[in-house]
């Protein structure tokens, strides 16, 4: 299992990794998985934290011999609306890439951030956890 912080890797922008103990990857713009399209921009969730998902945001996906890695920012999610059937999240001020293999995820298919009705972000789930 692939998860965690980003210890291995030198990171100077989310497209540009440069792995020391890997030489063999790929930094495709899209991955198809389970018959769902992965992207930059999709929101993955990575666990559940006292009963709230917690969200992350992709920036880049990685190809490390033949296992997928989706390197995110953590969302912070904030309370669940009951009227949308969403969860209320928002991007941290201090962010840290982090990195979940595809394998590894909670829910193995993409969403999307969303503007709500009070101008907030909100994720909608595909069904319930």
């Amino acid at each position: 299992m692939i998860r965690g912080k980003l210890d291995f890797f030198r990171w100077q922008t989310p497209s540009e990794c440069i792995s020391p103990t890997c030489e063999a990857f790929f930094l495709p713009s899209y991955v198809n998985y389970k018959g769902s399209r992965f992207d930059d921009n999709s929101v993955v969730v990575i666990d559940i934290d006292i009963g709230f998902p917690v969200f992350g945001e992709v920036q880049a996906i990685c190809i490390l011999e033949k296992i997928v890695v989706l390197l995110y920012y953590q969302l912070e999610t904030l309370t669940f609306n009951g009227h949308c059937h969403a969860f209320e999240v928002r991007r941290k001020k201090v962010k840290e890439l982090l990195c979940v293999g595809i394998e590894s995820l909670i829910e193995p298919l993409p969403l999307n951030v969303l503007t709500g009705p009070k101008g907030g972000l909100i994720v909608v789930l595909r069904h319930v956890l």
